[in-house]
């Protein structure tokens, strides 16, 4: 493991609900890479006002981008920038942050 990202996610509403929170990475912009990349996600089913919290674990091919031309896993520069995005879907990113290495 190189990383972990944590959030809550709480049922406000009066319903029993499923809920799939989950994680994508945007990478530097030196990588040629899509803006943001599904790395994780989880289910979980919450009672009404009930809070639950979900970590990701991210690997360091979590943190890497398949290049085409040398066949194999490449890393950023040792100090890149990633952001993270959790949320209910690529359309509805609700939290953010930075991830430094």
């Amino acid at each position: 493991m190189e990383a972990r990202c944590g959030a809550s996610r709480r049922e406000s509403r009066r319903l029993t609900a499923g809920q799939v929170p989950q994680l994508y990475i945007g990478f530097p912009k030196e990588v040629n890479s899509p803006p943001r990349v599904l790395k994780g996600f989880h289910t979980i089913h919450l009672q009404p006002d009930e809070t639950k919290d979900v970590t990701f674990e991210l690997s360091r091919y979590d943190l890497s981008i398949w290049d085409i031309m040398a066949q194999a896993w490449v890393a950023p520069a040792p100090d890149a920038e990633y952001t993270l995005y959790v949320g209910r879907s690529s359309r509805d990113l609700r939290l953010t942050g930075i991830l430094k290495l």
